[in-house]
C-alpha cells in the first residue's frame, strides 16, 4: 500500500481531524463485511435495500474467490478466467466482487486506528447501502436513484457511489440525474468514480454536474492508464492513491 502521508496536505489533516461523527458518510456499493477486525469500534452499520432480492451465497464459494484473487503471480485476466470456472454463476461471482470491494472502499474510509487497515476518516459515522444483489441490477438506474434517495433520507452527508455506468454522451437517466441533484440541492456531497475503461468514455453517475469525479494514479504519482480522464472530468476531477491498495 502507498505512503498517504506522500499526499501533499494529508499528514497536516490528520494531524487536524480524522474524521466527525457529526457526519454520516454513505457507501452505495456491494455488502460490506462488518466483521473485519478494522471496523471493531467503528460507527459503520449497513441496510437491506427494499428494492433487491436477497442472494445467499455459500462460504466455500467466498473463500475460492478470495483464494484465487490473491494470487499473485497470474494477472487480471488470468484471474478473472480461473474465478469464471470456479464459479460460474455470473449473479454470485460479481456479487462476492461487489462485497469485497464495498469492504475494501469502506476500509479505507472507517478502518479503526491500530486495525490491520486505517482509514482516513475513522471518526464518521458510516450506512452502507448495498446497490443491489447482482451484476446486471448494479448499475441500474432505478436501483440507483432507491439508493440515493436512502442516503437522504437517512441524513447522509457524503455519498460515495461505487457504480459506474459507462456513457459517451454523459447523458443520465432522468431519475437519477433528479436523485443525485436533490441529494446536491440538500448539501450532500457526490463522489464517484471516474471509471476504469482507459479514457474511452465517461461514467454515470461521475460525469454529472457537481459530483467530486476520482481517478487513479499510480505509486510514482502518475495518471494510472487505466483510469477514466478528459472532458467534465478535468473540472471536477481528483486522483487518488489506485496502485497496491
Amino acid at each position: 500500500m502507498p505512503d498517504l502521508s506522500t499526499i501533499p496536505g494529508f499528514t497536516e489533516l490528520q494531524s487536524h481531524t480524522t474524521g466527525d461523527s457529526r457526519l454520516l458518510i454513505a457507501v452505495l456499493d456491494g455488502s460490506v463485511d462488518l466483521d473485519r477486525a478494522c471496523f471493531d469500534g467503528a460507527k459503520l452499520s449497513r441496510i437491506t435495500p427494499f428494492w433487491s432480492e436477497e442472494l445467499v451465497i455459500d462460504p466455500d464459494l467466498i473463500k475460492v474467490f478470495r483464494d484465487i484473487d490473491q494470487l499473485d503471480d497470474f494477472d487480471d485476466d488470468t484471474k478473472q478466467d480461473k474465478l469464471k470456472a470456479a464459479i460460474p454463476d455470473d449473479r454470485i461471482r460479481h456479487r462476492i466482487f461487489c462485497n469485497f470491494h464495498a469492504t475494501h472502499i469502506s476500509s479505507t474510509i472507517f478502518g479503526q486506528p491500530g486495525s490491520p487497515v486505517e482509514g482516513i476518516a475513522p471518526g464518521c459515522r458510516g450506512i452502507n447501502i448495498p446497490i443491489a444483489r447482482d451484476g446486471e441490477n448494479f448499475i441500474n438506474p432505478l436501483n440507483l436513484v432507491h439508493a440515493f434517495n436512502q442516503a437522504l433520507e437517512l441524513g447522509a452527508n457524503i455519498i460515495h457511489c461505487a457504480a459506474c455506468h459507462p456513457t459517451q454522451s454523459g447523458v443520465a437517466h432522468e431519475l437519477l440525474e433528479k436523485a443525485v441533484r436533490q441529494a446536491q440541492d440538500n448539501n450532500v456531497l457526490v463522489v464517484a468514480p471516474g471509471g476504469n475503461d482507459k479514457g474511452e468514455c465517461w461514467c454515470i453517475p461521475a460525469v454529472l454536474p457537481g459530483v467530486l469525479t476520482v481517478g487513479a494514479y499510480k505509486d510514482n504519482g502518475q495518471p494510472a492508464k487505466f483510469s477514466n480522464f478528459g472532458g467534465q472530468y478535468n473540472q471536477q476531477g481528483v486522483l487518488a492513491p489506485g496502485h497496491n491498495i
